[in-house]
């Protein structure tokens, strides 16, 4: 269940989150509940750009996900 209390970061501003298929922006629902992927490469099923992973690895908070995701 989604909880809003003290502890959920409910103010954080998600800027520059792109698609990791196609690099376009995310919309704000989509990043904030963590997709790799727009919407329209989610509708293809669209194959994470190797490029755009490694670029996203490098950044803080990013490399444990990415760990996952292989």
């Amino acid at each position: 269940m989604a909880s809003w209390d003290a502890g959920a970061d409910v103010d954080r501003k998600l800027v520059a989150l792109r698609c990791l298929a196609c690099g376009r922006g995310l919309d704000e629902p989509l990043a904030a509940v963590g997709s790799l992927r727009c919407l329209d490469c989610r509708a293809v099923n669209a194959p994470l750009n190797e490029h755009l992973v490694a670029a996203a690895e490098r950044l803080p908070g990013f490399a444990a996900t990415a760990a996952n995701l292989r």
